[in-house]
């Protein structure tokens, strides 16, 4: 079991249809997918990725991409500190190929929830090739946020999760501001990305290839 340094785990299933940019019907899109999956009496269970996860929580996530390439995941922790994911030290490969479903951290791995309460940001970035991640023990991308996950108004019975509408795969706002930090020489681009809820996750669409810079996205893990 892989445990992320202080800060919580991922997140990444369903949630609200989100558009950067109007769909080109006459554009073929690139589409990912991703879905996220909680331990819960004995087996894995999808959840929905705006679920608020508890200490301890055991998650993982499924990928799959019509975009072959090399998966990176970077975690901004709730405490403030910043950690590579994916790949885990020693592993032998980070390449997912077209179509090919990918179980991360692996099959028989999962990350365990922790930390402070509030968000852990995850930055997954998908390149055509390969890069070495930088040292980032100790770097900084950002203040601390200070904001606590919370329910809906309403409390949920004991069996329905609780959800905030804050978390879940998103576009990055800035990625220039991710690169500088990381000292990255290829220029990471927030594509075009169109966010919608699926009976099978999030589908993540875009016109990139990910050839020239790389496609670039975050999943917020909310937990108390």
């Amino acid at each position: 079991m892989a445990r992320i340094l202080t800060p919580v785990l991922m997140a990444a299933a369903s949630f609200v249809i989100a558009h950067a940019q109007a769909r080109s019907p006459a554009v073929q899109r690139n589409k990912l997918q991703l879905s996220l999956e909680c331990w819960r009496q004995n087996e894995w269970r999808a959840m929905d990725a705006q679920s608020v996860f508890k200490q301890q929580d055991r998650i993982r996530f499924r990928f799959r991409t019509s975009v072959p390439g090399y998966l990176y995941i970077l975690n901004y922790s709730s405490s403030g500190q910043v950690s590579w994911l994916y790949p885990a030290p020693g592993s032998l490969s980070n390449r997912v190929e077209e179509g090919h479903e990918a179980i991360i951290p692996r099959a028989d791995g999962s990350y365990l929830v922790g930390g402070p309460p509030g968000f852990d940001t995850l930055y997954w970035i998908l390149r055509s090739t390969s890069f070495e991640p930088p040292q980032v023990d100790g770097k900084q991308l950002d203040v601390p946020s200070t904001l606590v996950s919370r329910c809906r108004e309403e409390e949920p019975p004991a069996e329905v999760a609780c959800v905030d509408k804050s978390a879940g795969p998103k576009p990055v706002p800035d990625p220039r501001k991710l690169q500088t930090a990381l000292g990255i020489s290829n220029s990471l681009v927030a594509r075009d990305l169109t966010f919608e809820s699926k009976p099978q996750g999030t589908e993540i669409g875009t016109d990139s290839d990910g050839a020239s810079s790389g496609i670039i996205y975050q999943v917020r893990i909310a937990h108390n």
